[in-house]
């Protein structure tokens, strides 16, 4: 299957997405649809929510649609909403809630990067994403292989009262890195792995200290937001585009 998804990655996403008791899973950035296929393909109790606004790599988004029309039942594109547009600058909130698994694969520069994280774990946490994930919940950042990506996570994960390394919110982490260089996984070994790296963050807000970013229920320092507000008025930083 073509993308930017190595076979391994295909696997944990489908794994993941069969957790016994169903999942909502958000993806945000999904290109020509190799992960989102894999994350509903056989899984009947999966919902995903797939944001892109296809600005990057040509744009392919009659590709990714005619993708899920090849390869995913009509049942399984059913599970599916689309949300086309810039993940920072949406109307919150998303169209699914309780999201129990969030998959980052978007712009990954530093900028963008810490944005993605923190607006899963600490923008969202006082708009609309941090009231609707379940207690424990799972979050994949892809390409952590670049220094770019992996500062920017950090960083974001230290926003929310974590450590990327395991910490805090964060009740355990994974990470499988390919390159200590910040290059490219050489192709052979990226299609067949984890493309560009990995890494799973197991969040458990329970954890959270009362009145830090993570905890449930608190403004934190962006203040809320309220419902209608768009996303990106509550991320510092340039605006950033979905791969």
């Amino acid at each position: 299957m073509e993308g930017m998804s190595g076979a391994a990655t295909r696997h944990l996403y489908n794994n993941l997405c069969a957790l016994p008791g169903g999942c909502s899973c958000l993806q945000i950035g999904v290109w020509k649809g190799s992960s989102v296929v894999a994350a509903l393909s056989g899984n009947p109790g999966c919902r995903v929510t797939a944001v892109d606004c296809w600005s990057e790599f040509g744009g392919p988004r009659d590709e990714f649609l005619a993708v899920c029309e090849q390869l995913l039942s009509e049942d399984e594109r059913a599970q599916m909403q689309l949300v086309d547009g810039d993940a920072f600058n949406l109307q919150p909130p998303l169209p699914e809630s309780h999201y129990d698994l969030y998959i980052y694969d978007g712009a990954h520069d530093y900028a963008s990067q810490a944005r993605a994280i923190a607006a899963a774990l600490y923008v969202f946490a006082i708009t609309a994403i941090w009231r609707h994930l379940t207690t424990t919940a799972i979050v994949v950042i892809d390409d952590i292989n670049f220094d770019s990506v992996r500062q920017g996570t950090a960083d974001g994960c230290e926003a929310v009262g974590g450590c990327m390394a395991g910490g805090g919110v964060i009740a355990a982490s994974f990470e499988r890195r390919l390159t200590l260089d910040g290059s490219h996984t050489p192709l052979p070994e990226a299609r067949r792995g984890y493309w560009n790296g990995v890494l799973v963050l197991v969040i458990d807000k329970s954890a959270a200290a009362p009145g830090a970013p993570g905890a449930g229920g608190s403004s934190g320092a962006g203040g809320d937001m309220g419902p209608g507000t768009p996303l990106e008025e509550g991320i510092p930083g340039r605006e950033a585009s979905v791969d």
